[in-house]
């Protein structure tokens, strides 16, 4: 992969706005090959996490493989799926999530093309007091928000809040009503203020090539 953005599948203007945020941004076409990736995207390939890339396309360590591919094929079908995938050391301290949505807003269409979105703990801590504000959200229910975000399962942030997994369902589905999020990967989604819309990515128009 070049350091250089392929600015004929980008444009510039969104390209220099998605080498500005935190968070991970992976753009593969129809084939599954890596077409554009954003500052923090290149670092994480390059680092050795378990994220990386292999002949030109995204993977992941074996462990979550099956999985990273059932996401990328349900992508590139059209459909989203209700959970984000978590990558790296099971603790706390250390996780990394994947958000893989399509580009196109029908399934089946004619394009497959999909973003990656990686949210990396050592560099991208969530900030809810304003999702909690503007949506009114409880402090149950913004804790919840956030260890989730984080990358715990809903296991994991039952047990460490406390609470029983019937009780954080609950929240849950307040959470949703509240943010309009229809699941946990757009609430993950929402929670580290990603800022361009996957469908926004897709209509933009192709511009010749920075050489």
């Amino acid at each position: 992969m070049e350091s250089s953005a392929p600015w004929d599948f980008v444009g510039p203007s969104l390209g220099l706005i998605l080498d500005r945020i935190h968070v991970g941004a992976v753009l593969l076409d129809e084939s599954g090959r890596i077409a554009f990736a954003n500052s923090r995207a290149r670092d994480l390939l390059q680092s050795g996490t378990p994220v990386l890339e292999t002949d030109g396309r995204l993977a992941v360590w074996p462990p979550q493989k099956k999985h990273f591919d059932r996401l990328l094929w349900s992508a590139m079908e059209g459909r989203r799926d209700a959970h984000p995938l978590t990558l790296g050391a099971y603790d706390e301290e250390h996780r990394m999530i994947m958000v893989i949505e399509p580009l196109h807003d029908e399934p089946l269409t004619r394009s497959r093309w999909t973003i990656a979105w990686i949210v990396d703990s050592d560099g991208a801590e969530p900030n809810c007091e304003w999702l909690a504000a503007l949506h009114q959200l409880t402090p149950a229910e913004k804790n919840v928000t956030l260890n989730l975000a984080r990358g715990l399962s809903t296991v994991e942030v039952a047990r460490k809040l406390s609470i029983s997994v019937a009780t954080l369902r609950t929240h849950l589905r307040r959470i949703f009503g509240k943010t309009g999020c229809q699941n946990q990967a757009a609430l993950v989604r929402l929670a580290h203020l990603l800022p361009i819309s996957p469908i926004a990515v897709h209509h933009v128009q192709p511009t010749a090539a920075v050489a």
